[in-house]
């Protein structure tokens, strides 16, 4: 794996669609690979913090965790998520980016095929025939296999350089497609690759830096 050809690879790739690029961006840094099985596990704790945005009671899904022993998976600032009954705006609004980690992760463990580009929100329609609670957790995690690791860290190089190019908007111009990149969605799956990519992060404390 040549970390220099995969900058160069990917500035190609952005610039044939037509997303301007930030040039003196250094090489993407690569840490120690995360745990599959602790990756799959993530991705059910990410589904149960993402129903806490959509009215799932938080005690259903404590127990549940709990049961399948996914709850000492969380931090201790998630486990207070499921101890409130009553959430704030911004609270609901952090919970339910949850489900563009959900999205990557699935693709990162080869549930889903295609990573679409950041120009919308994700749909988990796809995908819910294929997660917990409608497969058991131990089947999930049993079958959740990185795709490989040189493509996982391609497509996170990716993801630096794009969310790099949202924080210099001088460099847009006439780009309809640097327009149509959503912020959000960049910064949540690149989030994701950095917890995978670096067993050393934690996941309520990771560093975005460009």
């Amino acid at each position: 794996m040549n970390l220099k050809n995969i900058k160069r690879k990917n500035e190609n790739y952005l610039i044939s669609q037509e997303i301007p690029i930030v040039e003196n961006l250094p090489i993407y840094d690569v840490g120690k690979v995360r745990n599959e099985k602790q990756t799959a596990r993530r991705a059910v704790l990410c589904y149960a913090i993402a129903g806490l945005a959509n009215d799932a009671s938080p005690m259903k899904l404590k127990k549940w965790l709990e049961e399948e022993r996914l709850w000492n998976n969380l931090l201790d600032l998630e486990k207070t998520y499921f101890s409130k009954t009553i959430y704030s705006k911004q609270e609901i609004i952090d919970f339910s980016w949850h489900k563009e980690c959900l999205y990557t992760l699935c693709w990162i463990g080869g549930i889903i095929e295609e990573l679409d580009m950041p120009f919308e929100e994700c749909s988990l329609d796809s995908i819910f025939s294929k997660i917990p609670p409608e497969i058991t957790v131990d089947n999930f995690i049993d079958n959740f296999h990185y795709i490989s690791n040189n493509t996982i860290i391609e497509t996170a190089d990716l993801y630096y350089r794009i969310h790099s190019t949202t924080h210099h908007p001088e460099l847009w111009k006439e780009s309809k497609k640097a327009y149509m990149l959503n912020m959000s969605v960049i910064r949540e799956r690149r989030r994701t690759f950095e917890w995978v990519l670096d067993d050393k992060t934690i996941w309520t404390d990771i560093s975005l830096d460009t």
